[in-house]
């Protein structure tokens, strides 16, 4: 990550000077290790050395979906809704290992909805309506009405204090 330190002479007086935090003054690059960060006075740039790390491959959901929406955590996570060829009501959990079919599946098939929660307490909600479902880790039930119908919205926050925000009316 790197950016860059806009000239602001007019507004400073003095010389650059290295900080008591550790911040290098250079005018090359070191060699990088993780959290380093330095101002090269060659390239006018404050960089900050981080790792990047890859995706990890885990096992697939059991239904091939795309536009779906999920919760949780990387150990109970939550998947439902989505795009099949047609709108589906599918729910699967995660366990940090593999994902299960459940036996509660969505009232109503939604694709591009949004949703806030864990996998034990999720909100789905628009979906091309005005309507949302609440999970309770073993079946859904009705939920809150949104002021507007919506679909490619995006949500956080918990079932009880949930946001939505974007998406098309």
């Amino acid at each position: 990550m790197s950016g860059t330190v806009s000239n602001n002479i007019s507004q400073s007086s003095g010389s650059i000077t290295e900080p008591s935090g550790g911040v290098e003054i250079r005018s090359d690059d070191p060699t990088l290790s993780e959290g380093l960060m330095w101002y090269n006075t060659s390239a006018n740039t404050l960089k900050v050395a981080r790792t990047v790390s890859a995706w990890e491959t885990v096992g697939a959901l059991n239904t091939g979906v795309y536009a779906n929406c999920g919760s949780g955590t990387t150990t109970a996570g939550l998947s439902f809704g989505g795009y099949t060829g047609s709108n589906t009501d599918e729910t699967e959990e995660w366990n940090g290992t593999a994902w299960t079919d459940t036996s509660g599946n969505l009232a109503s098939a939604r694709r591009d909805h949004g949703s806030a929660g864990t996998q034990t307490a999720t909100v789905a909600f628009g979906g091309g309506t005005n309507s949302s479902e609440e999970y309770n880790g073993t079946s859904w039930s009705s939920g809150g009405t949104l002021n507007e119908s919506v679909s490619q919205t995006k949500g956080g926050g918990t079932l009880t204090a949930a946001l939505r925000f974007g998406g098309e009316t």
